[in-house]
């Protein structure tokens, strides 16, 4: 009993095989333009050395900003109940 159960479940496991093989999808022709057209959209190293080169662009940029001018700016406040400080802080010494 329990052998043909088996040989039943085999017999409909091979039937079935059939059915998952056309999961794949249909042959799709292209030109050789295409084909490169896309090869060259979905290349990830070219990708990779298109943005290291940006970088390597940007960095170059970075560095040159040392030899140009620059400004700065600072502001310093002191507050005091103090009135000798309205002459100035050397009366104090």
């Amino acid at each position: 009993m329990r052998k043909t159960k088996n040989i039943r479940l085999q017999i409909l496991l091979l039937l079935l095989i059939p059915l998952t093989v056309k999961a794949q999808i249909d042959e799709v022709h292209i030109s050789l333009t295409q084909a490169i057209d896309s090869a060259i959209l979905h290349n990830e190293s070219l990708k990779q050395a298109t943005y290291s080169a940006r970088i390597a662009k940007e960095n170059s940029r970075g560095a040159d900003a040392v030899f140009m001018p620059q400004v700065g700016l600072s502001y310093t406040g002191y507050f005091t109940n103090n009135p000798l400080n309205a002459f100035g802080f050397k009366l104090q010494q």
